[in-house]
């Protein structure tokens, strides 16, 4: 089996500027990056490894602080942020029926101290900086400063403040918000030394490091997955964004055994049972997965 779960880099993209933010359209095809010079730009990923500038939406001075999202449909763009860390900060949101040339709705002041983000139904709200709310909205990830680890909250439940797991250790030093993975079994961040960590969370009682995405040359800095889980996109300090391909690691995450099973294309014989579970009986392990 060939490291079926290692990412594979796809395509590297020059974002002209430190980047803040990223967000991954609902179809996958749509690129949105917040720059620290003012700008939003629009870009086509249908072809991953060969991503093109669709629009450039300029904001004006450089940015203290400036997020992106899109729409669970893709048709409009919100982004807030603020010029500087004492001022009122700003929302706004732009029509992206074509994307070739974004139609701004509107712009209110505030939320200098949120981050903004698209409801399940379309609907427009802020969540709090240093957080990540899965793709179901149910589960919310924060990080704390100086404790090398994330906190994770059941905000339906009826006490939300209570926390349902962590994840720590010193590869969880994040300097960005922690973002969850589509299918929700994996949850990445990057941490201080760089690396994007993607933490194994499928039992949140037991989470554990499923694989890391490192350039040791370079600071990484915010990151944004595909809506189908199968890509991750990733800014770096030095101006630009890389595409990669995360394999087959969702499905590991999600069903180790059954990947395996499917990988391989059969479950331990007798001999291979005896030598890596000495001791227990005998099984079919991969009785239930797709194989015979």
């Amino acid at each position: 089996m060939k490291q079926p779960g290692r990412p594979q880099r796809l395509a590297s993209m020059d974002l002209g500027a430190f980047v803040q933010s990223l967000a991954v359209s609902a179809d996958g095809t749509t690129l949105a990056s917040a720059d620290r010079r003012g700008r939003i730009t629009l870009w086509d990923i249908t072809t991953p490894a060969r991503p093109r500038t669709l629009s450039v939406i300029a904001r004006g001075a450089a940015g203290y602080e400036m997020h992106v999202s899109l729409s669970p449909r893709g048709t409009t763009l919100a982004a807030n942020g603020a010029e500087t860390l004492f001022s009122k900060g700003w929302t706004a949101t732009w029509d992206l029926t074509d994307p070739r040339r974004p139609r701004q709705v509107r712009t209110t002041e505030g939320y200098p101290s949120s981050r903004v983000d698209f409801g399940p139904n379309g609907e427009l709200r802020t969540i709090p900086m240093g957080s990540g709310l899965s793709v179901d909205k149910r589960l919310m990830a924060r990080t704390s400063v100086g404790t090398n680890e994330v906190t994770i909250t059941d905000i339906s439940a009826s006490d939300p403040s209570r926390p349902v797991g962590r994840v720590s250790g010193d590869e969880w030093n994040v300097t960005v918000a922690p973002l969850f993975h589509p299918g929700s079994n994996l949850l990445a961040a990057t941490s201080g030394s760089g690396d994007v960590v993607l933490a194994d969370i499928g039992d949140l009682r037991r989470s554990h490091v499923a694989a890391r995405i490192s350039d040791p040359t370079e600071e990484l800095t915010p990151l944004a997955f595909s809506p189908d889980g199968r890509l991750a996109v990733i800014a770096r300090g030095d101006n630009t964004a890389r595409i990669w391909d995360l394999a087959s690691l969702p499905a590991l995450s999600a069903d180790p055994i059954g990947t395996a099973c499917r990988l391989a294309g059969r479950g331990l014989d007798r001999e291979e049972w005896a030598t890596y579970a000495p001791g227990l009986p005998y099984q079919d392990s991969c009785r239930g997965h797709g194989t015979s």
